[in-house]
């Protein structure tokens, strides 16, 4: 009976109540609470918890626990014929804060079923309740003729076929910095640099490209640790639109550098 009311925990809770708790320390707070998040469940959230109660007549009671947080993916289909729950917690008595119901998010190329997916709210005495949770199902084909409980979405996916383009793909790598060579998979990390290089001035930048035509606009986009952020154009040197060889310069200031490369130009 000395511990004093504690807020829940979760997004939907607070001291004061939330979307999702009835933290009240002296009183009871009535009515439905909203569902927070978004339909997505990205980030996929779980129920908050209601918060606890300590009256001075009839004693200390926490709150509800929420209800979890469940992804299931499949590559090939789902069947739910049982039960899938992330409900919220129950209460007992004075007031204390159920809890909100969870997320669930189903993935798979074929959902079916006739059982039961449920993020249901919890429960407290003097008709107090949360807020119900998210169900999410994605699918290409939803078969799912059971029932759900809880702020539900079901989202049909339609698979498209990826057309590449007739002429073969472009590429751009860089090749060289001041003379220094550039692993074949550059890291870009700050721990482990993938070049590293001692000039105040500026130093030449070797570009090979595929596939690009020798008229197009070639830049490197260089953002440094310690200045400002600039874009750098290269210059063709030599070789055609299946194999070309281009330059740019560049001063790098003290630090770590990262300097991407890209291309435009309209077929």
């Amino acid at each position: 009976a000395n511990s004093p009311s504690q807020p829940g925990l979760g997004p939907g809770g607070g001291p004061a109540g939330g979307s999702h708790a009835t933290l009240q320390p002296l009183g009871c707070v009535f009515g439905v609470k909203p569902a927070y998040g978004n339909l997505f469940l990205v980030p996929l959230t779980g129920g908050s918890g209601g918060g606890g109660n300590n009256h001075p007549s009839s004693g200390s009671f926490g709150g509800g626990a929420g209800g979890g947080a469940l992804l299931i993916a499949s590559t090939e289909s789902i069947r739910v014929d049982g039960a899938i729950r992330a409900d919220g917690g129950n209460t007992q008595l004075s007031c204390a804060g159920p809890g909100a119901g969870g997320g669930i998010r189903l993935l798979a190329p074929l959902i079916s079923g006739q059982g039961t997916v449920s993020v249901d709210k919890g429960r407290g005495s003097s008709s107090i309740t949360a807020g119900l949770g998210r169900v999410r199902m994605e699918s290409f084909q939803n078969d799912f003729t059971g029932s759900i409980v809880g702020v539900s979405r079901s989202a049909t996916l339609s698979p498209h076929a990826i057309i590449l383009p007739d002429t073969p793909l472009a590429t751009i790598v860089m090749t060289q910095i001041a003379g220094f060579d550039v692993p074949d998979a550059p890291s870009g990390s700050f721990l482990d640099p993938d070049v590293t290089i001692d000039s105040s001035t500026a130093v030449e930048l070797v570009i090979e490209a595929t596939n690009v035509p020798t008229d197009a606009g070639l830049t490197l986009s260089l953002y440094p640790e310690t200045g400002p952020d600039r874009i750098i154009a290269a210059v063709f040197v030599s070789g055609d639109e299946s194999a070309s060889t281009w330059t740019a310069s560049a001063t790098f200031p003290n630090g770590f550098s990262r300097t991407f490369v890209s291309a435009t130009w309209t077929p």
